[in-house]
C-alpha cells in the first residue's frame, strides 16, 4: 500500500519502514554494522528508577559498540548449524502443543470459546525454555515451575501499558517511578 520504504513520524521522531525483503535482509544481516542503532529505546533507560542488567543488555536497548560486542556474541546462535539442532526440540514442543490442543478440544462442550492466546503463549514459552535451558516443561500446567513463574511475572499483562508510558512519557513514567519488570 505505502510503496517499499516510507516513514512515518512517532511522536517528533522520524521513523523509517521497509516492506522489501530485499532490503529488509540488507538493513538486518547484510549491513547491520551501519543501521544499528535502530530504535531510540535510550529515552526509556533514561526514566528508569533503577538499573537493571537484563533490560541495559538487551540487544534492542543497547548502542553503538555495547551493541555491536552483543551482536557480535549473538550472532553464532542463529547459525543454521545451531538452528538445525534445535528444530528436533521445536518439534517436541510443536507435538506437545498438538497433545494439549487435542485435549482441550476433547474436553470443550460444542460451541465454546478457547483462550487461544494462552496456549500459544504457553507453546513459545516452551519452545524458549527448552531450547535455551534445555529443560522440558509444560507452559500450561506447570504452575511451580521457578522458570515459569518468573517468565510469568515478567509477561504479566500489565507490561505493555508500562512500556507505552515509557515510551510516549517518559517523564510520566519516572515521576510515577514505573519500571520496565516487577522486582517483586
Amino acid at each position: 500500500k505505502n510503496g517499499k520504504v516510507f516513514g512515518i513520524y512517532e511522536n517528533t521522531k522520524p521513523v523509517l519502514f521497509l516492506s522489501d525483503p530485499d532490503l529488509i535482509r540488507d538493513v538486518l544481516v547484510k549491513d547491520f554494522h551501519v543501521f544499528h542503532n535502530r530504535r531510540d529505546y535510550q529515552r526509556i533507560k533514561d526514566v528508569r528508577t533503577g538499573a537493571d542488567p537484563l533490560v541495559d543488555n538487551m540487544v534492542h536497548m543497547t548502542r553503538d559498540d555495547q551493541w555491536r560486542r552483543i551482536r557480535t556474541a549473538m550472532s553464532p546462535t542463529f547459525a543454521t548449524g545451531k538452528l538445525k539442532k534445535m528444530l528436533p526440540q521445536i518439534v517436541d514442543c510443536r507435538n506437545t502443543l498438538h497433545q494439549n490442543l487435542d485435549q482441550m478440544f476433547t474436553k470443550l462442550p460444542n460451541n465454546t470459546e478457547m483462550d487461544v492466546k494462552r496456549v500459544i503463549g504457553a507453546y513459545a514459552m516452551e519452545v524458549i525454555i527448552r531450547v535455551n535451558f534445555g529443560v522440558k516443561v509444560s507452559g500450561l500446567s506447570d504452575d511451580t515451575n521457578p522458570i515459569l513463574m518468573n517468565a510469568r511475572k515478567i509477561f504479566h499483562k500489565n507490561m505493555p501499558l508500562k512500556l507505552w508510558v515509557l515510551h510516549i512519557a517518559p517523564k510520566l513514567g519516572k515521576y510515577l517511578k514505573i519500571e520496565i519488570f516487577d522486582t517483586n
